[in-house]
């Protein structure tokens, strides 16, 4: 070990390197009297360096809301120069403020008349990049990096279909997934001029329904490659994996993991889900659960819902009720 030498506080003789007393008077020495440092090459004590094999998981990410067509700035505060410049600025603000009251009264009727809500179910146009009004029904709007529908309305066309075997669309405010045979698989998302990674939404199992599971898939190539995230509402349970050329690999393990924030069957369940290069998290209520480290980027692909009934399962079938569906692009 290295050692600073010090003269006794005492005497004013050298130390030895590490010595305790001064070899001519006697006198202790002082513990700040001698700086120890460590080997070169080797870190302080409480230094532990992170195991290679270790990945972090991203930070929770939540999104902004919808941008405005100009975003508000907050302009500089300005010092004035003299009391008289103070005294206009108040005289022209109390004008201003006159004729905003004014013409604010003369505006209140149009206003009303003009945020009659829209029946619900009732199809509505989008301009584009509108933000949504989340006091109105038919609450939907895409832009060039995210979406969002409470389904109160087809604003965003969904899938719909109908079949002995499976059954989809929309319902009292909410876009349902129904699996009426065994084995069978449901699929929705919809068009954007963006790729989503990240989606959240709510979901609610309505009486009589069993025997299945729903979630998220993303990286989507073709019905052989993709990623999943796949939620047991029945066994409080979620499970992670990729297909690659028809070839399923389960990446949680056991294949299904305890999710004990999952509320009862039917309790309505916040779910999120990032699909991001470096790795899938899953986060239930609001509460992160799961994140599945990537050592190699999956190719950029969609994102959507998805439900599935299992081999034993029964009438009346299994039936999933989705809502409040927002996803975004994740711009690093």
């Amino acid at each position: 070990m290295s050692e600073l030498n010090k003269n006794c506080q005492a005497c004013g003789k050298p130390l030895e390197p590490g010595a305790h007393f001064c070899e001519e008077c006697g006198q202790p020495v002082e513990e700040d009297e001698a700086v120890v440092s460590p080997p070169a090459g080797q870190p302080p004590p409480s230094y532990i360096p992170p195991s290679p094999a270790y990945k972090p998981p991203p930070p929770v990410y939540t999104p902004p809301p919808p941008p405005s067509r100009t975003p508000a700035t907050e302009p500089q505060k300005k010092r004035g120069s003299s009391c008289w410049i103070i005294g206009l600025i108040a005289l022209a603000g109390f004008i201003c403020l006159g004729v905003i009251v004014a013409s604010a009264i003369w505006l209140v009727p149009e206003l009303t008349s003009s945020l009659d809500p829209t029946p619900v179910g009732q199809d509505v146009p989008v301009e584009p990049n509108a933000t949504p009004q989340s006091e109105q029904p038919g609450n939907a709007y895409k832009d060039e990096y995210s979406l969002y529908d409470d389904f109160s309305s087809k604003t965003l066309g969904w899938p719909e279909s109908s079949g002995t075997e499976t059954e989809r669309g929309y319902e009292n405010g909410t876009y349902f997934m129904h699996i009426k045979e065994p084995n069978y698989h449901l699929w929705s998302s919809v068009q954007s001029d963006f790729v989503p990674t990240t989606a959240e939404f709510d979901a609610v199992i309505p009486s009589g329904s069993r025997d299945g599971v729903y979630g998220v898939f993303c990286f989507y190539q073709d019905p052989g490659n993709f990623f999943w995230v796949k939620i047991d509402p029945f066994e409080h349970s979620y499970s992670i994996g990729r297909y690659i050329n028809d070839f399923a690999t389960v990446l949680t393990d056991p294949e299904w993991k305890s999710a004990t924030l999952l509320g009862e069957v039917s309790q309505i369940n916040h779910i999120a889900v990032e699909c991001l290069p470096g790795g899938i998290t899953l986060h239930v209520n609001n509460e992160l659960v799961e994140y599945i480290y990537l050592s190699e980027e999956p190719p950029s692909g969609g994102l959507g819902l998805y439900a599935y009934g299992w081999a034993y399962l029964s009438p009346p079938g299994f039936k999933v009720l989705f809502d409040n569906f927002n996803a975004w692009e994740q711009i690093q």
